[in-house]
């Protein structure tokens, strides 16, 4: 399949020339950064969970997820990660504002670079109405028709 990856400055296509404005900081590692780098309480956010590929130090995206409000927080939930992705050595991430931000964030991702360990695509925030921001997604709310 097609390797994605992203690289310090951004978010790219290691098989295309795809940009996108970088959506996290720098490349940690999940064992000894993430206590030193990611705030701990009810942080809403979005990670990134993979390695680094030696031969160009791009992070290659194998798992993309989110905090919401009413979750452990980004930091709860890159530590219940911890040791389950075998290949996820490193984890990038942002904080972010609201859970719809966060949600759409995460599809975007999830859609960019079709993470080889994600089995679904991202679940709504509880009680909401909105829906995945890729218009072409099956999940996306489709606008309704109008009459004259």
């Amino acid at each position: 399949g097609l390797r994605k990856a992203i690289s310090q400055v951004g978010m790219r296509s290691m098989a295309g020339s795809t940009e996108m404005p970088n959506t996290a900081l720098g490349q940690r590692h999940l064992r000894s950064d993430l206590d030193k780098v990611v705030p701990k309480g009810r942080t809403i956010g979005v990670y990134a969970l993979g390695y680094v590929d030696p031969s160009d130090d791009a992070f290659v995206v194998r798992y993309v997820g989110r905090s919401d409000s009413n979750d452990n927080g980004l930091n709860g939930r890159l530590h219940d990660h911890d040791g389950t992705k075998t290949d996820c050595t490193h984890f990038k991430f942002t904080v972010l504002a609201s859970e719809r931000e966060a949600y759409e964030r995460e599809s975007r991702i999830y859609h960019d670079f079709d993470p080889g360990l994600n089995e679904v695509h991202p679940a709504l925030p509880n009680g909401v109405s909105y829906g995945c921001p890729v218009t072409s997604c099956q999940y996306a709310l489709k606008p309704k028709k109008t009459y004259p």
